[in-house]
């Protein structure tokens, strides 16, 4: 057996290379796939760190897995939202706590957040971005004048932006 993992992409992935995904995805550890499959607990985790054709099948098996579990879940919230208002409509305070806090509104603000006008966001903008790009300005080598230059520049351009 060799020492170091193929890395090469297979274009077909072994009975025994799909048997342990399957095994995988059920959350069985290396050693738990190895023994069952027949094969080394290097030999599965060889697979799953180095062998991109058993990664990439991996990957999207436990991708569609989640989607699939997320589609279930999203199946069931119009059973859970009855359920609870049906706890509600009971006088269930337990059942309104709760509700309140998977919304959300329990301890916290949900109203939307961040600047809400053109301006506003303008200016955020200029607040979080310009520093960055006088740091990497200066990193490159520009002269003070050559980036005074800019930002009158690019004030000149925001502020006809603006009249217009």
């Amino acid at each position: 057996m060799p020492t170091k993992p193929d890395i090469s992409r297979q274009k077909e992935l072994s009975v025994r290379q799909a048997n342990a995904i399957d095994l995988l995805l059920t959350g069985k550890t290396d050693s738990e796939v190895a023994q069952a499959v027949g094969v080394t607990r290097q030999t599965v985790n060889g697979w799953r760190n180095c062998n991109s054709g058993f990664i990439a099948e991996l990957s999207a098996r436990r991708v569609a897995l989640w989607e699939a579990q997320d589609d279930r879940i999203r199946d069931l919230v119009p059973q859970a939202v009855d359920l609870m208002a049906a706890k509600i409509d009971g006088g269930s305070l337990t059942a309104a706590v709760q509700l309140l806090r998977a919304a959300g509104y329990y301890n916290g603000d949900r109203r939307p957040r961040g600047p809400n006008e053109e301006t506003e966001m303008r200016e955020k903008l200029q607040q979080d971005l310009f520093p960055k790009i006088l740091e990497a300005m200066q990193r490159a080598g520009l002269s003070a004048d050559h980036i005074s230059a800019v930002a009158t520049s690019l004030e000149k351009e925001a502020s006809a932006e603006v009249r217009h």
